[in-house]
């Protein structure tokens, strides 16, 4: 009887021991998600409904899928070590847009027509520079809804150029040359992983600015100071006086056009991949690029200290892309 009872004793911490080898075997990943009313799979296995969740993983590879109807998919690989405790927080971007690892949130633009440039009529046009013309933007892109701040340019580059630092990580990152985009573009695209983030080309830029209206400013013939900042003292005609606030202001600190770009109209100037040409084409073109060379790129949108002149739709100039000034900025697009 002893001997059975030893037998029974000796076979159950057998089983104990296999037991707790066996749990070494797993780790432990603890999901958050924003939304939280998703549907988690992992390696194609539907594991719930919500979260914060704990998910028992063999020690591994594991690949991990996030859905919910309305927003895009995540999808992510994940190694779980054996009695590992891994905790991830996984933000859902919704359909047609996207925020980046740095937090650059970007819009979807659709293709389409416009007629780039201003009407002869227009207040404040220059006759020599914004000849209308149709342009098509053959391809869907994305642009990032707002300038791109110093806080980002930060992330990226390290120190921070801009005249305006008080204004804070928020507020648009200013002089930068076009020269110093290219470097942040390029470390941007190597840290992603990827080669799809550039500055827009101007026809682009006009296109997002003026997202399917046809008047001198997004939100109709006049532009309020409670709508953009610039200088308010310089009006078109028959507009009323404004604000001067002297000085940029957090991005976002005004409402977006009906496409969901914010500050399209001033604050601060928005580099372009184009060399400058002052002579349109004369036709219809589609995907124009600029010319192959010059000794100026685009700038676009007002900034500050401009007139509502030129922070108008159609507006455009250039400067060296060695300039930097305190009025001059930039935001990205990323290529599909």
């Amino acid at each position: 009887m002893k001997h059975f009872t030893f037998l029974l004793i000796m076979a159950a911490a057998l089983c104990g021991m296999m037991s707790d080898a066996l749990a070494d075997d797993f780790g432990v990943l603890k999901l958050t998600t924003e939304p939280s009313e998703v549907t988690v799979y992992v390696d194609g296995t539907k594991k719930g409904t919500s979260t914060p969740i704990s998910l028992k993983l063999k020690e591994g590879d594991h690949t991990v899928t996030i859905e919910r109807s309305g927003y895009g998919t995540k999808k992510f690989d994940i190694f779980v070590g054996a009695d590992a405790m891994l905790k991830k927080e996984v933000k859902l971007d919704k359909e047609g847009t996207l925020t980046n690892s740095i937090g650059m949130s970007f819009v979807k633009i659709p293709s389409g027509s416009f007629m780039m440039g201003s009407p002869s009529s227009e207040p404040g046009r220059l006759n020599d520079r914004e000849t209308q013309h149709k342009v098509s933007i053959s391809r869907s892109f994305y642009m990032q809804t707002t300038e791109v701040t110093q806080g980002q340019w930060k992330a990226i580059m390290g120190g921070n150029p801009s005249y305006f630092k008080d204004c804070g990580d928020n507020c648009p990152v200013e002089m930068v040359s076009w020269d110093d985009t290219q470097v942040f573009i390029r470390k941007l695209n190597e840290k992603e992983g990827t080669n799809k983030y550039r500055l827009p080309a101007e026809a682009e830029w006009e296109y997002a600015a003026r997202a399917g209206t046809t008047t001198p400013f997004a939100f109709g013939n006049c532009l309020s100071t409670s709508q953009a900042n610039y200088n308010g003292n310089n009006l078109l005609e028959g507009c009323s006086k404004g604000t001067w606030r002297e000085k940029t202001v957090s991005v976002g600190s005004f409402s977006p056009n009906v496409w969901g770009l914010y500050d399209m109209h001033g604050n601060v100037n928005e580099w372009c991949q184009d060399w400058y040409d002052k002579d349109y084409p004369s036709g219809s073109v589609t995907d124009p690029i600029g010319p192959s060379s010059g000794s100026g790129r685009v700038f676009r949108g007002g900034n500050w200290n401009y007139s509502a002149q030129s922070c108008r739709s159609a507006s455009r100039d250039d400067n060296s892309p060695t300039n930097r000034n305190g009025g001059l900025g930039f935001r990205l697009v990323r290529s599909e």
